[in-house]
């Protein structure tokens, strides 16, 4: 049996899969603006793999909070094999001022002190050093760069792993867009004009008060304005052979929807469903909150190849300008998920986005707080 589950995390996105009956088990994303949810989703996902408590691989997608929010807490009670983080470059301060924003100026609902706790983990996993860095675990971390293959474009760099197979039965993909190489020289520079009128050395000088914080958060805003995600990193897997998939979706408590009339989704159209379905590849596509743009498309587009998706997560819990961006790619989908929590203050999903789903003929499935899906292909 191979299960593969959205857990009701609210706004933010978890992730995971249980291949082999879980002999193999993995996990993209980990967060939410709202730690309760996330803590509690971690718990009964980490009850779900006793006795190993072992994950052979953790993608995080991006350097936003509510994608890596519940990082620290599930390597601080799992065993993580392999985790595989955007590269941020090699330059110190920006991989501090970028997990700063990530943390201090994105997180909705955190205590200071387990925000502070996020942050130095994260600095860890990216090599920077902090003065907490023995209380954490070590992790195998792959940082997805140039040291994959390597496709150069408007001096933006993106790489293509497909070689992670399990036991010739499972295929991982992994897609990845990285910061280009003018923003990182721009960052640089606004950088090194900040740390000049403050007389620091470093980032991390400033991030020990909200005024400092707040000095980094309006860079980060500056120079990448509306692009807030600059790296991100999808994965498409799929079975090596044509299995069948059994679906359905679990409903946590029975909520209206703030931003959605409830009939635009399938399960809630369909309550307590359970179908059988064969498709060609029973294609699975995680996007996390990525940018499409033509050369991800084109990426992702051969490795479909021509297949139509089983699930593909809506790019960004439905935001209007991410899924234009996807739609571009004309993608086939039988199935499709929007993770995002009721009452988020950006009012995703955007109606428009909704509506061209719903257009489709596909179905449509929410993930909110109040409940999450489940699937299994066998």
């Amino acid at each position: 049996m191979n299960t593969f589950r959205f857990w009701p995390v609210g706004q933010g996105l978890f992730y995971t899969g249980s291949i082999m009956n879980g002999d193999f088990n993995f996990v993209y994303d980990c967060g939410s603006n709202d730690d309760n949810y996330i803590n509690k989703c971690i718990d009964a996902y980490l009850d779900t793999i006793i006795p190993s408590s072992t994950i052979d691989f953790v993608v995080i997608s991006h350097m936003h909070y509510d994608h890596f929010s519940g990082l620290w807490r599930l390597a601080d009670k799992a065993k993580i094999k392999k985790l595989y983080l955007p590269y941020l470059g090699n330059d110190k301060n920006i991989i501090t001022l970028i997990l700063a924003n990530a943390v201090f100026g994105e997180a909705a609902n955190g205590a200071r002190e387990n925000l502070y706790r996020i942050y130095n983990f994260m600095l860890h996993l990216y090599n920077v050093e902090s003065e907490t860095n023995n209380e954490f675990p070590n992790i195998e971390t792959v940082f997805i760069n140039d040291d994959y293959t390597i496709h150069k474009d408007n001096d933006s760099f993106y790489s293509l792993l497909t070689s992670h197979k399990v036991n010739n039965y499972w295929k991982f993909s992994l897609i990845a867009k990285q910061i280009s190489t003018t923003t990182y020289a721009t960052l640089n520079a606004q950088i090194s004009a900040l740390l000049k009128v403050e007389k620091v050395s470093c980032i991390l000088d400033l991030v020990n008060t909200d005024t400092g914080v707040n000095k980094v958060i309006n860079i980060y805003n500056t120079v990448f304005k509306k692009k807030q995600n600059p790296t991100s990193i999808i994965l498409v897997h799929q079975p090596l052979n044509n299995l069948q998939t059994f679906f359905t979706e679990t409903n946590l408590f029975d909520k209206d929807y703030f931003y959605c009339n409830a009939s635009f989704f399938y399960n809630k159209i369909c309550p307590q469903n359970i179908c059988n379905l064969t498709t060609r590849r029973n294609i699975t596509l995680l996007t996390g909150d990525a940018c499409f743009d033509k050369n991800i498309i084109s990426i992702v587009t051969n490795e479909l190849n021509n297949n139509t998706a089983f699930i593909t997560q809506v790019p960004h819990h439905g935001a209007k300008t991410e899924w234009y961006r996807f739609e571009k790619g004309k993608f086939n989908t039988l199935q499709y998920v929007i993770p995002y929590g009721l009452g988020n203050t950006y009012r995703h999903p955007n109606k428009e986005t909704v509506d061209e789903i719903l257009s489709k003929g596909s179905k449509l499935i929410s993930v909110t707080q109040n409940e999450g899906y489940i699937y299994w292909i066998d």
